[in-house]
């Protein structure tokens, strides 16, 4: 099934759910956290008399008991009615928004079981959090092998996901919060793991592995979850250490070429006291797109080649403290390029119908069309096929460590301590999608972060209980953003005029070649942010039904950056002219060039001029302000099954140090603020069988952080054809309105199915001064300026949808037959970012689904499992063609078949 990508003609013409937690009655589990001082914390490993392991176990139950005991009180004090707050048979959202657990087969009656989150920093159940929050379980990641932040977009309404690596990983809520390859530009939804945010949008890439529940909170949620949290928050939380032994083994392998492994085993070291649980994963798989080029047929792009692990040891040393210490890194080596395939057009003429190479003007593909590359017709819109000879894989990896204490000293008290270490890597190696040695080019990029966050949960009384802390953050980013132009790149960067100069002879072409050959530009630039944050939230139950949650955070950052245009190594150009001898006409008597015209050493020196421009150095304006974030959210519990509320909230995403790159000047960009207005209401069905959650939202966003592009006049002057400049600016008004749904239901006690659904009109408010698009605004005499107020954002369909189903059939035996589907639907939409028609894709639909046999007992499973079964071919996102390039896409996951086997307590 193909979807529609339109190239206007000229005018003219969401393991398995944490069951313990929400069948046993009056537990509310929240996970026991790490180790502050690391290895030397935890206890000696000697071995202990009869009588002391006996005294040690009892020490470690009543040790759990009484914390299992204060959660339960804080949720019996926290939410109205008590007995609906823990019945184990209230139910929750499905896995597109919050997958349920159905009971075993064997149960007579179809309900859904309890879903327990952590959106608000405590556990709680979903049902009866007054906010717009899903959670994906454990069992239907597993099922849907949804690792992935694109997979959890499939699994969650209003969630979308641009992921073509790891800096270019977009994440939008509601259609807003896309970043771009701008590594001092924050997202505006903030993903966290483990209770530690990412400081930098590439942690968010890659695969999270051995999880828990993935939880996606839609508005505002900077007062509890801090930094980058504006439009929302993806809350990732893994498994963690029990003292129960588990294990699991998973193989899998597929078309494509496709091998994978996962394994978990963990623990207890010492009963009650010490425990461990350690996983790993790695895979393999030929990427959709095979290279065509001579002697690189056995390269494929868009690849998978990564491994990782995490290691975590708990630590139980008294009844009321815990300890946490997580260890995690994973890598990978991917044919992951910057510009992705295919490439989608390069249109003969303007949007008016003028032609794109009148007067001399050029284009990607009359660039191409010169004798010195021999007419060569570039491979356009091919879904299987590309051509690159100078790509090398991207290289990325993420490392991090994770302490994390928590301390009871009395039953109505919390307090919690996470402490974290992270680093990433990015290096890409880049080239053009041609079989010539026109440029390498892509980033290198090294991330640092520590943060410390401090947390208090505790109860003034059994009307009020409370959330208050301390938040910092240090983080370090430096990028250096390299190229390197190779002897072909004379002829494709060469004017009309300059290529016409030195076409005719031998020395003419030798110019040519070395006026760029090894030319090789750095550009460094240093975004980094020092952050101290204060927030409290407190929940105020009025009486048994109505309870007001108020919340506010202060945050005061430092943001610093500087930008440099640097020559490492300059083109053979400059050092052959200095061994070349000239008569006082100019025209080379002697050496290298000897026959050389003057005209044609002016030539050769203007095209390396071209690319070797606007070098220099620029110190940033330092930004030291305060943001800040509060919210007002009553709610109200109709009875024991159905919740309504409201909320109002403000958060602020902090401005930016950004230059003008033409005019060597500092640029800086204006925070981003966000008032936002629910309307919701969560119910519980059908004797708990069915659940559904409905919520209206207006957002009001003022000084959005976008990307703009518009022509430069003094790029357009060094280069001598029309150029363009991309930079982060700010839209001024930006609405979103709309409605979600999202639920399930269990029919029977074997089949049940789970939905959602968002109706989101995001529209820029005053966005009157934008740019026009590249394609318009090069047309000859093109209008420079537009006005886009009233238009829908990029990257942000209308509708978007998804419906899956899980059934299961008892087989002879201790067997049974498992069959499950998810469609994910997106509505037509613009995926250009600055709106250009050659951005407009149609609606589309991707279908993932499986078959398997399984042990009732759950102890093994074999499956065959399919991703986009429909092989649909859909994008991300739509580049814009320029005088240089073609239009791109950036397209999603293609086709996978595979066989699964799965095996736990082995």
């Amino acid at each position: 099934m193909k979807s529609s990508i339109y190239i206007p003609p000229p005018r003219s013409a969401a393991s398995k759910e944490r069951r313990g937690s929400s069948r046993n009655k009056h537990k509310f589990l929240i996970g026991a956290a790490g180790i502050v001082a690391g290895i030397s914390m935890i206890a000696p490993s000697e071995v202990f008399a009869a009588d002391d392991r006996l005294i040690a176990e009892l020490q470690a139950e009543n040790a759990r008991l009484k914390q299992e005991l204060q959660q339960t009180k804080n949720q019996l004090d926290a939410l109205a009615p008590p007995a609906t707050a823990i019945d184990s048979k209230a139910a929750a959202p499905s896995s597109t928004a919050a997958e349920q657990t159905q009971k075993p087969i064997d149960e007579p009656i179809a309900t859904l079981d309890a879903v327990t989150v952590q959106a608000r920093d405590r556990a709680e159940k979903l049902q009866d959090v007054p906010i717009p929050v899903s959670a994906i379980s454990g069992q239907a990641l597993e099922r849907n092998n949804a690792v992935t932040v694109q997979d959890f977009a499939k699994l969650t309404p209003g969630l979308l996901v641009h992921a073509p690596n790891a800096r270019q990983t977009s994440i939008s809520i509601r259609g807003v919060g896309k970043n771009t390859a701008n590594d001092a530009l924050e997202p505006s939804v903030g993903v966290i793991v483990d209770g530690v945010p990412a400081g930098f949008i590439a942690q968010s890439w890659g695969d999270f592995s051995d999880l828990d529940h993935v939880e996606v909170l839609r508005g505002p949620q900077g007062t509890l979850l801090g930094k980058n949290t504006t439009l929302g928050v993806i809350n990732v939380v893994t498994k963690q250490p029990s003292f129960k032994p588990e294990s699991s083994l998973e193989l899998s392998a597929g078309d494509h070429q496709s091998l994978g492994v996962k394994a978990m085993i963990g623990g207890p070291i010492q009963d009650g006291v010490l425990a461990f649980r350690a996983s790993v994963f790695a895979e393999k798989r030929d990427g959709p797109f095979a290279d065509i080029a001579p002697d690189h047929s056995n390269e494929t792009f868009q690849n998978r080649d990564r491994l990782g692990g995490r290691l975590q040891f708990l630590l139980v040393p008294t009844s009321t403290l815990t300890f946490r210490l997580s260890l995690d890194r994973q890598q990978s080596s991917e044919m992951f390029p910057f510009s992705d395939p295919p490439l989608i057009g390069d249109p003969a003429a303007f949007p008016n119908g003028k032609s794109r190479t009148a007067n001399n003007a050029l284009t990607y593909s009359s660039r191409l069309a010169r004798p010195y590359f021999g007419d060569y017709k570039p491979l356009i819109g091919d879904w299987d096929h590309l051509v690159n000879i100078g790509s090398r894989p991207t290289l990325g990896s993420s490392n991090g460590v994770t302490s994390e204490i928590n301390w009871t000293p009395t039953e109505e008290t919390t307090l919690t301590s996470i402490t974290a270490y992270r680093n990433s890597l990015f290096d890409a190696k880049n080239a053009e999608w041609l079989p010539f040695d026109i440029r390498q080019y892509g980033a290198v990029i090294h991330q640092n972060q520590i943060s410390q966050e401090f947390r208090i949960n505790s109860s003034l009384s059994k009307t009020i209980d409370y959330t208050t802390g301390l938040y910092l953050l240090d983080s370090k980013v430096a990028p250096v953003d390299r190229t390197l132009y190779g002897e072909d790149a004379g002829a494709f960067y060469a004017t009309a005029a300059n290529y016409n100069a030195l076409k005719n002879t031998s020395v003419g072409n030798r110019l040519l070649q070395d006026s760029l050959r090894g030319l090789f530009l750095n550009t460094p630039a240093h975004p980094d942010t020092k952050s101290v944050a204060e927030f409290g939230q407190l929940n105020w139950h009025l009486d048994e039904k109505t309870t007001v949650t108020l919340g506010l955070r202060r945050t005061d950052e430092t943001k610093t950056n500087d930008y440099a245009k640097l020559i490492n190594t300059d083109s053979a150009l400059l050092s052959n002219i200095a061994a070349t001898t000239f008569n006082a006409a100019g025209n080379a008597t002697g050496g290298i060039y000897n026959g050389a015209t003057a005209a044609e050493i002016a030539a050769a020196k203007s095209v390396r001029a071209s690319q070797a421009n606007n070098l220099g150095t620029i110190a940033g304006d330092t930004i030291k302000a305060p943001a800040y974030a509060w919210l007002v959210n009553p709610s109200y519990k109709l009875n024991d099954d159905i919740l309504l509320y409201t909320s109002a909230g403000y958060g602020e995403k902090s401005g930016s140090v950004q230059f003008n790159t033409s005019s060597l000047k500092p640029q800086n960009v204006n925070p981003e603020k966000a008032l936002d207005f629910e309307l919701g209401a969560k119910s519980t069905l059908l004797n708990h069988s069915l659940v559904i959650n409905g919520n209206l939202y207006q957002t009001h966003i003022k000084d959005y952080q976008q990307n703009l592009t518009v022509i430069d006049p003094i790029l357009s002057a060094q280069t001598g054809g029309t150029a363009y400049r991309t930079f982060l600016g700010n839209a001024k008004g930006v609405t979103l309105r709309g409605v979600e749904v999202d639920g399930s239901y269990a029919i029977t006690k074997r089949f049940g199915f789970n939905f959602s659904g968002a109706y989101n009109k995001a529209f820029y408010s005053d966005f009157a001064n934008s740019p026009c698009p590249s394609d318009i605004a090069g047309e000859p005499g093109g209008t420079q300026q537009c006005d886009f107020t009233g238009r829908q954002l990029p990257f942000a369909p209308k509708l978007t949808a998804s419906l899956g189903f899980d059934y299961r059939v008892p087989l002879h035996g201790n067997y049974s037959l498992h069959a499950y589907s998810n469609a994910a639907y997106r509505g037509s939409a613009n995926y250009n970012a600055g709106l250009s028609d050659l951005g407009l894709q149609g609606s589309y639909t991707v279908v993932d689904g499986g078959i398997g046999i399984q042990a009732n007992d759950d102890k093994w499973e074999l499956a065959l499992v399919g991703k986009n079964l429909g092989d649909t071919h859909y994008v991300t996102s739509i580049g814009a063609y320029s005088t240089s390039g073609a239009v791109t896409a950036t397209p999603g996951d293609r086709r996978y078949l595979g066989i699964v086997l799965r095996a736990r307590q082995f």
